[in-house]
């Protein structure tokens, strides 16, 4: 933006010498009017009677080549049906484009200058195309041989079209020459017109030379008015912006400013003049009152916001942030320099909240995972320099999940929050401590000298986390498994050292179990190649039918007669024949496969029941275990409902298993769907009961049907390796579902005096080695006829 200001006194000065100049200017327009308009009234008429006359000639000349050119190439027509000739027929088509070029300029020719209706240009020029399409038949045709009568009637028609062109070019001719004599005559008429024209005209002049003087004076006066309000405007511009505005000299002297300077410094106006604009600007920017001068010897303007950040000081001598702009202006004939400063402070805060929005997570304010990376890198750098080691701690929580779904979401960030505090309380503050999201926190630990320090600080963080205080009034059972890595020995950048304290971490969880820790070893790049080939062939799986059912026989105990089977899910795959259910179905969980697989379970099993008793006449029934995923399901009951109606089968020779872990988180799913399988019979029992602590809490929530004594309770009844506590436990198990109504299935049953003992406390079942192993269902037919 440029300013420009004079005052009253240089715009009179101004305004006077364009007053003289104009006088001046307008007597030499009068008097060569009059010399030059009668010049220019001849020149147009011989200009106009020229281009009249050549116009004429332009359309006489278009009409001549395009009669002669399709006169040539009918008679080259003719000749060719009268004298067929190969040789002469490439010729004629060689003559042919020639004289098509020549008809096709003088039509444009004709359509630039004709100066009539051009629509004729055009209904000639169709009747044209006319022709040359017959023309182009009688060619083919005689390309083709035809008979000579057939190509002489086309030749005949032909020539008609040449007679329509001929006609409606002559009516072009007529007109063009018409329309010349039109322009003569009328050239010739204004003529005679010439002395009139010229007498008004030296009337006209005379009068303007009496309205110039008059004009003159209300232009000067117009011209007054408009500086003044120029004037006017420019200050009220000057009050009215947003900025601070401040005009200086050369020397950097202040001469005005606006209300926005004022509020912006703190200075008044009476205090801003004669004030030099260096005081405005912070000692550490001297050099910045260097370059006024050299702005006004080159009037090069600096645009708002362009270069380095720079700040002003204020009348309480406190700096702030400030963008400027500077533009030369003129005032009372002197340069000036206008200074434009906006206050940016609050867009600088706005950039440092980005900037710490872009750089620490948002729910525990600790580095996120860019900071953290960059915090690695510089890490490594001064680890380099220094030629020391360092530490790199993965934190991943223990139970959040359980803590978070069991007290909301809520709950779940505040204990967020208390871990990052926990941290930042027990590490040093050269220690860096980061959040990679969800439950995993990243700490670096610079200037390892031995393990063992590392190993303590590990274990410190290990118990400060289990001694979590409770939140909110609600106690936390929360531990944490980290992983450990130290550079370079585990890892030369940060995805290494990331990565490598993740496998040492996963390696804790899985091998040590909860709270615990481990340090980085190669061998858990094995492991973990393992474990992502182990995913990779359960992906595939299922769809390669690797999967397929055993059955476990259940038996009464009083009659040892069969009553029903446990279906048990089989992997047939030669890499991981070694692995058990145990081993791969929290794989299928993690992967969402878990769901796909408990279908196929459920339809083989419910098939393989119908048959078993379409053969026997027997009501047997069969056990399915049901994964905590599969209940998250909204349409798992559902999907039972239409198997057992698509198998023709009652609800009750269906009974699904579930763990305690499926029944710890409570939900109105959960509820619903086992309501909806008790209404259609379907039997719910409750696996491996006595092994955790709530399990009496569960029998009076839901609807259990059956209970199910683990086997590590049944194994006590041994006469070589009797556990008297394990009796006790089985004893009332049995008891406690007795009192309950609820049907007891005793696992892992192996010995005899196992089975007595089980009889003699009235458990209605059992099942185990001692009656049979899991069998494949064309065995299970065989035990069947054996066991009717």
């Amino acid at each position: 933006m440029a300013y420009k200001i004079k005052s009253e006194k240089s715009s009179e000065c101004v305004l006077a010498k364009k007053r003289n100049m104009k006088y001046i200017v307008v007597f030499l327009i009068l008097a060569l009017a009059c010399t030059f308009s009668i010049f220019l009234l001849y020149t147009k008429s011989v200009i106009t009677l020229n281009k009249s006359f050549n116009n004429y000639s332009r359309v006489a000349q278009a009409v001549s080549d395009i009669r002669k050119h399709t006169l040539l190439s009918q008679l080259s027509l003719v000749d060719l049906i009268y004298i067929p000739n190969k040789h002469g027929l490439e010729n004629i088509a060689s003559q042919n484009d020639h004289y098509d070029n020549q008809v096709n300029r003088a039509f444009d020719l004709l359509g630039k200058e004709f100066v009539g209706d051009k629509s004729r240009v055009d209904t000639v020029k169709r009747v044209y195309l006319d022709w040359l399409s017959v023309r182009e038949q009688i060619i083919a045709r005689i390309r083709l041989n035809e008979e000579k009568s057939l190509l002489l009637n086309q030749l005949q028609q032909n020539t008609q079209n040449i007679k329509k062109i001929n006609k409606q070019l002559e009516f072009l001719t007529n007109t063009a020459e018409s329309k010349a004599n039109n322009i003569t005559q009328t050239s010739y008429n204004g003529s005679l017109e010439y002395l009139r024209i010229e007498l008004l005209i030296l009337v006209l002049l005379a009068s303007c030379l009496l309205i110039v003087f008059y004009t003159f004076q209300r232009y000067i006066t117009n011209e007054k008015q408009a500086v003044s309000s120029q004037l006017a405007w420019s200050n009220k511009l000057l009050e009215s912006s947003p900025d601070a505005m401040i005009i200086s000299d050369r020397d950097g002297v202040i001469s005005q400013v606006n209300k926005s300077a004022e509020d912006l410094f703190g200075y008044s106006k009476s205090e801003f003049v004669k004030l030099n604009i260096a005081t405005l600007m912070p000692k550490r920017f001297v050099n910045h009152h260097e370059k006024i001068a050299l702005f006004f010897n080159h009037s090069s303007a600096r645009m708002m916001g362009l270069g380095k950040t720079l700040y002003a000081l204020n009348k309480q001598e406190k700096e702030f942030p400030v963008e400027i702009s500077l533009n030369l202006a003129e005032l009372n004939n002197r340069k000036v320099a206008i200074t434009v400063i906006r206050d940016i402070s609050e867009k600088k805060q706005n950039e440092a909240k980005l900037i710490h929005q872009a750089n620490y997570d948002l729910l525990t304010n600790l580095p996120n995972r860019k900071l953290i990376n960059d915090r690695l890198d510089q890490a490594i750098s001064r680890a380099n320099l220094s030629n020391n080691k360092f530490g790199v701690l993965f934190i991943d929580l223990d139970h959040f999940k359980k803590a978070n779904d069991l007290h909301g979401h809520e709950f779940g960030d505040k204990l967020l929050i208390c871990i990052a505090n926990v941290l930042r309380d027990l590490l040093r503050v050269e220690d860096t401590i980061g959040r990679l999201g969800g439950d995993e926190y990243l700490v670096i630990i610079p200037d390892i000298i031995h393990s063992e320090s590392l190993t303590n600080i590990v274990e410190k963080i290990l118990l400060a986390i289990e001694c979590i205080e409770p939140i909110d009034g609600k106690s936390v059972q929360i531990g944490a498994s980290i992983g450990i890595s130290i550079y370079p020995d585990c890892g030369r950048n940060c995805d290494q050292l990331i990565r490598n304290a993740d496998l040492a971490m996963y390696d804790a969880k899985k091998s040590l179990g909860k709270s615990s820790y481990s340090y980085f070893e190669d061998a858990m790049f094995i492991q973990t190649a393992e474990y992502y080939a182990l995913e990779i062939a359960l992906q595939q799986a299922y769809e390669n039918n690797e999967f397929y059912l055993v059955y476990q026989p259940k038996f009464e105990i009083k009659s040892q007669n069969i009553i029903g089977f446990e279906a048990l899910l089989r992997w047939n795959n030669f890499r991981f024949s070694h692995l058990v259910p145990e081993d791969y179905i929290p794989i299928l969980e993690k992967k969402n496969l878990i769901n796909k697989v408990g279908d196929f379970v459920l339809k083989t099993s419910l098939e393989a029941i119908k048959h078993w008793q379409d053969l026997t006449g027997k009501e047997l029934h069969v056990a399915v275990n049901i994964s905590p995923y599969q209940m998250k399901d909204p349409t798992f009951s559902r999907s039972i409902e239409k198997l057992l109606e698509t198998y023709q089968l009652d609800g009750r020779c269906l009974e699904i298993e579930l763990t305690e872990q499926t029944l710890i988180e409570p939900s109105l799913m959960l509820d619903q769907a086992l309501a909806n399988l008790r209404k259609i019979g379907v039997g719910i029992a409750l696996d491996d009961f006595g092994t955790c602590y709530s399990s009496l809490q569960y029998l009076a929530n839901y609807p259990i049907t059956s209970i199910k004594v683990d086997k590590s309770f049944v194994s006590g009844i041994n006469n070589n390796n009797f556990n008297e506590i394990k009796v006790v436990l089985v004893n009332t198990i049995v008891s406690l579902g007795s009192s309950l109504n609820l049907m007891v299935t005793a696992e892992g049953i192996e010995l005899e005096e196992q089975i007595k003992h089980l009889l003699n406390i009235n458990c209605d079942y059992g099942q185990g080695y001692y009656f049979s192993k899991p069998l494949t269902s064309e065995n299970i037919i065989s035990l069947l006829v054996k066991d009717a």
